[in-house]
């Protein structure tokens, strides 16, 4: 018999610095290994190997070894670091000695990895030595604002007050300049990322604060003019709204005034433009001029005197875009635009910020700028369903075998003509991997959601086309920019899991549009036949339509055209049997979990009072939504609901939050910062008789998840998790209702959960 080595296929993994080193470390240690065995066997260095007198040249230290000896034990540990990686594993940095900087300087170049992606960091962060980073306090600064880059307020935040709590006395750090800016930096950036998550008053506080320590700078004041330019996009009435731009101008003025003074010219075109656009919104088009004058006057020099080796800044170009604009020179505006543009990457964050900013300049003048959706506005998002290939069995065609190259073509023609960037779809054998596949090849982003865990996915979704689907639906999920899986596989919610993963693909990508301002298109191969099982191709198509056309490929004409909206309401799926005939499955239902800060600092007898008079008032107010709540259940503080309706559970979270904090609880002997801390979840779960209680209850992992978000929600806010925010979007509910905070480590190593904060 011959024996064939089938080693696992490596050659697509590549190993950062760290990984390198670690692959170096364990080749002198399998040396190490090897050597101590032999030496326990008997062997002995010799100048020849010799079996039978025991001896062998390379008995040696690993760095006397021949060259070619260390390249074996390094390509031997080299591919058992890349066999982990490439099976899903990841490695953590070792825990260091106090001090040592080898270990700080390997978490730095993982953080500045510019594939480093949120829960990369969020696995730094949770598995941080204190110690090293104590003895290294500029990991803080450089992780928080990782975080920052990648939208992460909240993480943000954790990081920089962690930070703070080291470098934490100003006035004991007048004697290292180095450590004092440290500590103004980390100050800043925390006030950042509290504008970030939508707590413009706290920013302002902090911001104010540091002000009066350290003295006013550009910096400061440009951080103070966007909590009220941001908190201007929320405000219901233009009087409100225009006193936030008044405010928010003199900041971003005054700020100018400064960074002028003191040379910062990142800080002045930074300020500077801002007045200009804030001037021009409060409809001083004079000032708004005067100031656009100056800023692209700085902001030529700088390019003038810059070093031609120095790379230029895409915010540099883009204030250079903006100041053409409110100037009203349109051509000399597209061209600095369009250097932005080249130089800006796949930032598509920074695109959006750029697009939004240009659209109000032009919504506030005159000027005519046809060129200004086909530069600046981001590539839309487009979000899939469809069949998969038709099996040999099969009696009636959906998606013949013969129609996937054309099918093919048609996904990929229409997303040139939809221009798409950014795709989201599941991962089933036939129109879900072509398309992915076309979204990889024109280099786009693509989130994969998954409604179970992958090897169950494989198993009823993709192994029954074939090996070759197989090999494709993990190439796709490697080269995915995430991966999401929604729920955990049971035979008897399967269904039910096809059902939500629907909802959630809608919504998501609705999200995300949202986000980056662009439009969001659903297509769909699917050849007409409205029958079909809950969860699946015509199930979809009959859901998403509810909110918005789709384009719909039919697999077996290969005909391609628009389906109008169709607001025909699709009736909500029945709970499906579960394990016992008393329990069901439900494919997605609304929970809210509920606390009071501040409940176990209470005396015996105000706990007494609490029951009385709090407990009470939100007896009452529950008393308003009685038909929306299938189930409540308390126990001291802690309050559980769940609702077969979003909005109900939505409408009562905000009544709670601002009812309760509308009481003086003093009247009752009370501590008067009682205040509610609110986490909404949306997901599949079980139902059941308590057999203590006798009530209907609910369990399952959405359930538990919700539990876990309310305890690391600031109090007097409510949080809903990244699920509820996307069936909210599906449903129509306003986008500006919620405001991303970040991605929230939950307890009890429950993983990560994106949080949003409900306005």
């Amino acid at each position: 018999m011959t024996y064939c080595p089938v080693p696992i296929d490596t050659t697509a993994v590549a190993l950062d610095d760290m990984e390198q080193r670690l692959v170096e470390k364990l080749a002198r240690n399998t040396h190490d290994v090897w050597a101590q065995q032999r030496l326990n066997d008997g062997w002995r260095y010799g100048v020849e190997r010799d079996d039978l007198a025991k001896t062998h040249p390379c008995l040696v230290a690993y760095d006397q070894l021949p060259e070619q000896e260390k390249e074996y034990d390094r390509r031997v540990s080299g591919e058992v670091v890349k066999t982990l990686l490439k099976m899903g594993y990841s490695l953590q940095p070792p825990v260091a000695d106090e001090g040592d900087s080898e270990v700080a300087e390997l978490l730095l170049s993982q953080m500045d990895r510019p594939d480093a992606g949120s829960l990369t960091l969020l696995r730094l962060w949770q598995h941080h030595d204190e110690q090293t980073w104590r003895c290294r306090p500029q990991l803080y600064l450089t992780l928080g604002s990782q975080f920052l880059k990648l939208g992460e307020a909240l993480s943000a935040c954790d990081v920089f007050s962690t930070g703070l709590e080291v470098v934490n006395d100003l006035a004991s750090l007048s004697d290292d300049p180095s450590q004092r800016q440290l500590h103004i930096r980390l100050r800043q950036q925390r006030a950042l990322a509290l504008i970030q998550s939508g707590a413009y008053p706290q920013a302002r506080r902090e911001l104010q604060a540091l002000a009066s320590q350290v003295g006013e700078d550009g910096e400061i004041c440009g951080l103070l003019g966007r909590t009220w330019k941001d908190a201007a996009a929320l405000q219901s009435t233009p009087e409100v709204r225009n006193r936030h731009w008044t405010q928010a101008f003199d900041c971003y003025a005054h700020g100018f005034e400064l960074a002028l003074k003191r040379g910062a010219v990142a800080q002045a075109y930074y300020t500077g433009i801002n007045a200009a656009t804030l001037a021009l919104w409060c409809g001083d088009q004079s000032a708004s001029h005067r100031l656009a004058e100056q800023v692209r006057t700085l902001c030529l020099q700088h390019l003038h005197i810059a070093d031609s080796s120095q790379r230029v800044s895409f915010w540099l170009l883009s204030t250079l875009g903006e100041a053409e604009l409110l100037l009203g020179d349109g051509d000399a505006a597209q061209q600095w635009y369009q250097q932005a543009v080249d130089c800006m990457g796949a930032d598509l964050r920074s695109q959006a910020s750029m697009y939004d900013q240009a659209r109000q300049i032009v919504r506030h003048s005159t000027l005519d700028v046809p060129w200004l959706e086909e530069l600046l506005a981001p590539s839309s998002v487009a979000v899939f369903c469809g069949h998969r290939l038709d099996l040999p069995q099969q009696r009636k065609a959906r998606f013949p075998l013969e129609s996937e190259l054309v099918v093919r073509q048609r996904i990929a023609d229409l997303l040139d003509e939809l221009q798409v960037g950014i795709g989201y779809a599941s991962a089933a054998s036939g129109a879900d991997l072509l398309f992915l596949e076309e979204m990889l090849r024109r280099g786009g982003n693509v989130i994969v959601v998954l409604p179970f865990e992958v090897e169950h996915f494989i198993r009823t979704s993709v192994e029954e086309a074939g090996a070759d689907w197989c090999r494709r639906f993990e190439a796709v999920l490697a080269r995915a920019d995430e991966v999401r899986i929604l729920g955990r596989y049971d035979v008897h919610a399967a269904n039910g899991l096809y059902d939500f993963t629907n909802h959630y693909l809608l919504g998501a990508a609705q999200v995300h549009s949202c986000t980056i301002r662009t439009e969001l298109h659903a297509l769909t191969v699917w050849n007409g036949d409205e029958s079909g099982d809950l969860g699946g191709t015509a199930s979809a198509v009959a859901l998403w339509r509810q909110t918005q056309p789709l384009w719909q490929i039919d697999p077996v004409t290969a005909d391609c055209r628009r389906l109008d909206q169709c607001r025909v309401s699709v009736d909500r799926p029945l709970p499906s049997p579960g394990p016992e005939e008393t329990i069901q499955h439900h494919s997605h239902l609304y929970m809210l979990f509920a606390d009071v800060k501040g409940y176990s600092r209470l005396s015996e007898a105000q706990t007494a009072l609490f029951s009385q008079y709090f407990l009470a008032h939100i007896s009452r107010i529950l008393a308003r939504f009685d038909d929306g709540i299938l189930t409540r259940r308390t126990q001291g503080d802690s309050l559980f609901l769940m609702f077969d309706r979003l909005e109900t559970a939505l409408e009562l979270a905000r009544t709670l939050r601002d009812e309760t904090a509308d009481v003086d609880w003093t009247c009752y002997q009370l501590p008067a910062d009682l205040s509610y801390r609110i986490a909404l979840d949306a997901g599949p779960c079980f139902s059941y008789q308590d057999p203590i209680s006798h009530h209907k209850d609910y369990c399952g992992h959405y359930v538990v998840r919700a539990a876990r978000l309310e305890p690391v929600t600031p109090a007097g806010h409510v949080f809903a998790s990244e699920t509820f925010v996307a069936l909210a979007r599906m449903k129509g509910i306003a986008a500006t209702v919620f405001q991303y905070a970040g991605q929230i480590t939950l307890p009890k190593d429950y993983g990560f959960v994106q949080a949003f904060h409900v306005e």
